[in-house]
């Protein structure tokens, strides 16, 4: 059946033909000792993507059920946190942690633009209550990619734990998790990764997982604990979605044969000619992300209506802002299996709007 478009949006993005081959395998037993196999192997891939020494665990949920057990198993109710909110993924950290009861202190900026790491530092300092501080990597709905280096040494600092959510940046934006102090970070296959989405992963250090043993929150299905359990043996508490396993442990052995360092390099090069072909346009963020391209309407122009149009008359999707940005933005992924000449078509698209 062919596709009605391409997808230009951030997430779910176009995925190599091979990935979509491993869809249709037989299907495995989650008892099955090959089964184990696959498992063990996609764990150390993500270890390597994550640039850490920390516990891998692979959830059966998008990328807002990985944020979710990060909330879960972290924090107890009363607890104090921070989150650094720059977008709407940012106020989604702090959605969840109110739901489990948490006391939610904010370094909140205007979409697109960064907070001052000085800011953070004292924002962390009048309250010495402060136990852990959630972040994005890159915001998906703003286009902006964080300092969490900058953000990790602070945490260190002042002996905080940091959780860092990467689902949009992780392979397109530079990441290290360990080196630059992170110690719980979440990520899911449908992004940069260019795999099916229904897989999301975190990755936790031992700091972190002191918390996770002493938290109080009920847990179920997100049980961490649990998953330590059953990977002793490689398997997974509840059935998975191995069919997308599949497809996931394919999209990260291919990104693992050409180097996770030149991935981030394909997307900034992506990134920087979609831009150069733009041309004199304005952009949402002060600190652009490689993963998508975030472009402020001109006056007396709505986005919603422009993407509209294109995907009628070019069988191209593009994505509208989320919020109060809705109508106001337009935002192009540049992941997945896209072409430098599709991309290049897209921007000579775009320019005949703007």
């Amino acid at each position: 059946m062919r596709k009605p478009y391409t997808l230009f949006v951030p997430g779910p993005v176009e995925i190599p033909p091979r990935a979509i081959k491993e869809l249709s395998k037989p299907l495995l037993y989650h008892r099955e000792e090959k089964f184990s196999r696959l498992l063990s192997e996609t764990i150390n891939y993500l270890r390597l993507l994550f640039f850490t020494r920390g516990k891998v665990f692979i959830l059966t949920a998008s990328g807002t059920g990985a944020m979710e057990a990060c909330v879960q198993n972290l924090v107890s109710r009363y607890d104090r946190t921070l989150v650094i909110s720059y977008g709407v993924f940012g106020e989604r950290w702090k959605e969840l942690l109110w739901r489990y009861g948490a006391y939610v202190d904010e370094v909140a900026y205007p979409y697109g633009k960064s907070p001052p790491l000085a800011e953070i530092e004292r924002k962390i300092r009048t309250n010495d209550e402060i136990k852990f501080i959630f972040t994005t990597l890159t915001e998906t709905s703003t286009g902006m990619v964080a300092n969490i280096k900058g953000i990790g040494e602070i945490a260190k600092r002042e002996g905080k734990i940091l959780v860092v959510d990467a689902i949009c940046g992780l392979g397109a934006d530079e990441f290290y998790m360990d080196k630059w102090n992170v110690d719980v970070v979440c990520g899911a296959s449908q992004k940069a990764l260019a795999s099916p989405p229904g897989i999301s992963f975190l990755a936790i250090n031992e700091k972190a997982w002191e918390a996770v043993e002493k938290a109080k929150s009920p847990r179920f299905y997100f049980d961490l604990r649990n998953y330590e359990r059953f990977l002793t043996n490689y398997q997974t508490p509840y059935t998975p979605a191995i069919l997308t396993l599949y497809a996931f442990h394919y999209s990260l052995k291919r990104v693992l044969s050409q180097g996770v360092k030149k991935l981030w390099r394909e997307h900034k090069e992506r990134a920087s000619l979609f831009r150069a072909q733009l041309g004199d346009v304005e952009y949402l963020p002060d600190s652009p992300s490689n993963a998508l391209t975030v472009i402020k309407m001109p006056e007396g122009k709505e986005s919603t209506k422009i993407i509209k149009e294109i995907k009628e008359r070019y069988k191209i999707l593009l994505s509208d802002g989320q919020k109060t940005l809705k109508g106001k933005i337009i935002r192009v992924g540049h992941m997945g299996n896209l072409k430098k000449a599709q991309l290049l078509k897209v921007a000579a698209i775009l320019k005949r709007y703007l």
